[in-house]
């Protein structure tokens, strides 16, 4: 049992995530693939646990990069089916449950989406603060060959207690709705 500050473990795999703009570096997603293999086998995933196939990853739980209109979100996320979930309430296995059997994932960039790689067959939707893009999400989707949107909401910057940057986001609800259309039509 992990107790979130130390733990032994018999073999721990972490595939490299290789970065699009890093130079010399050949993006590889076999490692992926194979530690998503491996994972999936290990927990022996029989979905067991009902969960949706659509699914919003929240990062509300944070201290960062929350949706500040989150009960506009929520409400429109629920008109299209989705379930939101908080990555820090599920253990491994129903991380790799949920995300194994999820087609739709959508979430704010950020390690709550790191779970993509248990999926096998996805469309995932990244949303970003304005103007912060990351590419992990977006080099690892199509590494594993999955469709991939984003949505750039707004906010202020704020700097945090370790001085880096992050931004709390305001989702636009109408850019929201266009976007989900166009991830459920594909």
């Amino acid at each position: 049992v992990w107790n979130k500050q130390s733990a032994i473990v018999d073999k721990l795999i972490i595939p490299k995530l290789s970065y699009v703009n890093s130079f010399d570096v050949d993006p590889n997603p076999l490692g992926k693939k194979w530690a998503r293999q491996r994972a999936l086998k290990k927990e022996d995933s029989n979905h067991s646990h009902g969960f949706s196939e659509r699914i919003f990853m929240s990062r509300q739980g944070g201290g960062r990069r929350k949706i500040k209109n989150f009960q506009e979100v929520e409400n429109k996320l629920d008109e299209f089916g989705f379930e939101i979930y908080r990555p820090e309430n599920l253990s491994t296995k129903e991380e790799v449950d949920l995300f194994s059997q999820a087609n739709i994932i959508v979430g704010v960039t950020g390690s709550n989406l790191a779970g993509i790689m248990f999926s096998t067959d996805a469309r995932v939707m990244e949303i970003f603060p304005h103007n912060e893009y990351l590419h992990v999400y977006y080099t690892l989707s199509n590494e594993l060959g999955f469709e991939y949107m984003y949505l750039t909401g707004s906010g202020e910057r704020k700097e945090s207690d370790d001085g880096s940057i992050h931004r709390n986001i305001v989702v636009d609800i109408d850019e929201l709705e266009e976007h989900l259309i166009e991830l459920l039509d594909k």
